[in-house]
C-alpha cells in the first residue's frame, strides 16, 4: 500500500465529489454540505487508510451514500395538511367580467334567433338542391343561394370561440 496524504490524495477530489453530489441531489448547497461531510468522514477514518485499496473509490462511495441518504430524507419530509392554506375558487367577478358574460349570452341568443330563421331556408335550399335549374325561378334560386351562404357563415361563427 502506498502512503495516502489527505492534502495530495483526498483534497484534489473535492470538485469531482461535488459534481457527483450535485448530480444526485440537484441542490448546490446540499452538495457542498455532502462534500464537507465526506471529507470529515474520510479524515475521521484515517486509521483505516492502510486497509483501503483506492482512496478515490472510498471517497466516491461515501459521497454517493450520503447524497442518496439526503435525497431519501428530503423525499420523506412532508408538510402537515393543517399548515397548508386552503385554496378556494375565486367566485368574485369584477364588473368587466360580468359585462363580458352578459355580452356573450346576448350574442348566443342572437345566433339562436338567426339559426331559427335559417332552418326553413336551409331546408328549402336542400329541397331545391336536387332539382334542375330551369324548374326554379331566378328569385327563388337567389334566396336559396343566400340561405346557403348564411348557413355557411353561421356554421363557421359557431365553431370559433365566442363567435369571433
Amino acid at each position: 500500500m502506498k502512503n495516502i496524504s489527505f492534502r495530495n490524495d483526498v483534497l484534489p477530489l473535492k470538485n469531482q465529489l461535488f459534481r457527483l453530489a450535485l448530480r444526485i441531489t440537484l441542490n448546490k448547497a446540499e452538495a457542498e454540505d455532502i462534500v464537507q461531510d465526506t471529507m470529515i468522514k474520510v479524515w475521521n477514518n484515517r486509521d483505516k487508510w492502510s486497509e483501503i485499496d483506492s482512496i478515490e473509490a472510498y471517497c466516491f462511495t461515501i459521497t454517493r451514500h450520503l447524497s442518496l441518504d439526503r435525497v431519501k430524507k428530503r423525499d420523506n419530509q412532508t408538510d402537515s395538511l393543517d399548515n397548508l392554506p386552503i385554496e378556494r375558487p375565486d367566485t368574485t367577478s369584477n364588473p368587466y367580467e360580468k359585462t363580458s358574460q352578459q355580452d356573450h349570452i346576448q350574442l348566443l341568443h342572437q345566433q339562436w334567433e338567426v339559426l331559427a330563421w335559417l332552418g326553413p331556408s336551409c331546408q328549402c335550399m336542400k329541397q331545391h338542391d336536387g332539382c334542375p335549374a330551369d324548374g326554379v325561378d331566378e328569385t327563388h334560386t337567389a334566396a336559396a343561394q343566400l340561405a346557403y351562404l348564411t348557413c355557411q357563415h353561421h356554421r363557421s361563427c359557431s365553431r370559433s370561440p365566442a363567435g369571433k
